[in-house]
């Protein structure tokens, strides 16, 4: 009954493998998985930084529009 928006962002954490939502699982059981979801956030930066060259979308973003604005 989450927010859309929460929704939809816990749905994509899970589907990337980088974490998880709780659903009651004991400690034990959560660490059991963690160390799949620290292959998938390692495997997500290394494709991030081979894509993007860096970490900060909102640089990335700005060159974007800028680059846009300036072609006009």
């Amino acid at each position: 009954h989450d927010d859309p928006e929460i929704y939809f962002n816990n749905l994509m954490i899970e589907q990337l493998g980088i974490g998880m939502i709780w659903k009651g699982e004991s400690l034990a059981e959560i660490l059991e998985r963690t160390p799949e979801m620290r292959r998938c956030c390692a495997r997500l930066k290394r494709e991030i930084m081979r894509r993007w060259g860096t970490f900060d979308g909102n640089a990335v973003a700005a060159a974007r529009f800028a680059e846009d604005f300036l072609r006009r």
